[in-house]
């Protein structure tokens, strides 16, 4: 019995280990600065160091998600 709790007691911590991401995401809304409209189909890029590494679009409500993400500095456009 004492083999069968420490074998899950392990296995937990395991599973919480290996389920833990450094990765992040982005999430917005795109909206006109003068009337406070969604703006939809925008193009959204994600630059590091002069070189766009992630994009995306905003939709008809004018959200956008861009997963997936290392730590870092980003430059939205």
């Amino acid at each position: 019995m004492k083999k069968f709790i420490a074998l899950l007691v392990t296995l937990s911590f395991l599973s919480i280990t290996l389920s833990q991401s450094n990765l992040g995401t982005l999430k917005g809304k795109i909206i006109d600065s003068t009337t406070g409209e969604a703006l939809p189909f925008v193009n959204i890029k994600l630059s590091q160091n002069s070189k766009i590494v992630f994009g995306a679009a905003s939709d008809l409500d004018g959200k956008f998600t861009i997963a997936k993400l290392n730590p870092g500095n980003y430059n939205l456009e």
